[in-house]
């Protein structure tokens, strides 16, 4: 380390390939993270979005080239809704497609007379139950344990309605891709946006 390298206050020393170096201060809102190739630490965006996504008149909506060293997703809805009555899904997906079995994934469904529960285990669902329940909020995705992901999210739904999701599904390999989907053969209607956040 020597005495003449410049320096800026929140300016920090890192161990380089062969020495000690001087890792530059990030910008405001930035974060501290590790690299791809596991080798050195690195500013990044404290969050990347995507941007907005209509689905309106899909059925299907893919995401793909998610960083594989993301630990955090967020599936962000805006006035998502559908031509009938199948529930909404969400799967997680390798560079090798799609998983579409092994998920451990519960969702409910509340209002001010009634509740109900639905279960599945293709798919991490989202309890819609009407054409005319457009879907508001946000679901958090969090990297567990080796390739496990976990689900946690609250939307409300139909103006008088909220609809709760947990659940976990080992991938096997690292994720790299998310998908939007209806349950069934319904397309998404409306003003339905929906985009990702993640870190």
């Amino acid at each position: 380390l020597t005495s003449n390298q410049p320096l800026a206050q929140g300016d920090i020393f890192i161990r380089g390939a062969s020495d000690i170096e001087r890792l530059p201060k990030g910008l405001a809102g930035q974060a501290l993270r590790m690299n791809v190739g596991a080798t050195a630490p690195e500013w990044s965006a404290a969050w990347t979005y995507t941007a907005p996504v209509s689905l309106v008149g899909l059925a299907t909506n893919d995401w793909t080239g998610v960083p594989s060293s993301v630990t955090e997703i967020k599936v962000i809805l805006s006035l998502v809704s559908m031509s009938g009555a199948n529930h909404l899904d969400i799967l997680l997906g390798t560079s090798g497609g799609m998983v579409s079995t092994g998920y451990y994934s519960v969702t409910s469904t509340i209002d001010t007379t009634a509740a109900a529960t639905n279960s599945s285990t293709v798919s991490f669902q989202v309890f819609s139950g009407g054409a005319v329940d457009a879907m508001s909020g946000f679901l958090t995705l969090l990297k567990g344990d080796g390739n496990k992901w976990f689900i946690s999210g609250t939307v409300a739904r139909g103006g008088a309605k909220t609809s709760f999701s947990t659940g976990e599904v080992d991938l096997g390999a690292a994720l790299t891709q998310l998908r939007i989907k209806s349950s069934g053969v319904n397309t998404f209607d409306g003003s339905s946006t929906a985009y990702l956040a993640y870190r």
